[in-house]
């Protein structure tokens, strides 16, 4: 992971503080939803690989990035768990997300809940002018876009814990 991590700073430096936010929120809530230790780890490494199809493309759409993301990792012969994650992770939970249309319980649990983090990342990146406004742009993407039992759980936490 660490290498893939160092490639894509080298490829696109202005990545690595959305994918470090990623990553927290991410672990965040896998450990929130009382994930097992292997679970969460498997969460940790695919918030920081999600993002590898941009390598070399950087202005490349959600969805190709997200196949091209799956297809590195097929290719490299690693982390065969996590293929199906980056592929699934900009589906949509209406079903009309990429790259294969998938609905639901249909997108595996860890690609909804690498999009949650993803959203909150690009969201916050985004020049919102504050988590509330954030969080107000999930929950508006809740059943929708988002696992909205997801969404309700990274507001539930961020209330707790007021996650930064």
């Amino acid at each position: 992971v660490e290498g893939f991590k160092a490639l894509m700073a080298l490829s696109n430096g202005e990545i690595q503080p959305r994918l470090d936010l990623m990553f927290r929120i991410a672990r965040g809530l896998a450990l929130f939803l009382e994930m097992d230790d292997d679970d969460v780890e498997i969460i940790e490494e695919a918030s920081f690989l999600c993002e590898l199809g941009l390598i070399g493309n950087p202005s490349d759409t959600m969805s190709c990035h997200a196949v091209a993301s799956a297809e590195i990792l097929e290719k490299s012969g690693l982390f065969d768990d996590l293929i199906p994650i980056l592929r699934h992770h900009q589906e949509r939970f209406d079903g009309t997300g990429d790259p294969d249309g998938l609905k639901g319980d249909q997108i595996p649990l860890f690609s909804r809940l690498l999009a949650v983090a993803e959203r909150f990342s690009e969201l916050s990146d985004g020049g919102m002018s504050g988590r509330e406004d954030v969080l107000a742009s999930l929950q508006a993407e809740r059943g929708s876009v988002l696992d909205p039992e997801l969404v309700d759980a990274l507001i539930e936490l961020y209330r707790i814990q007021q996650l930064s």
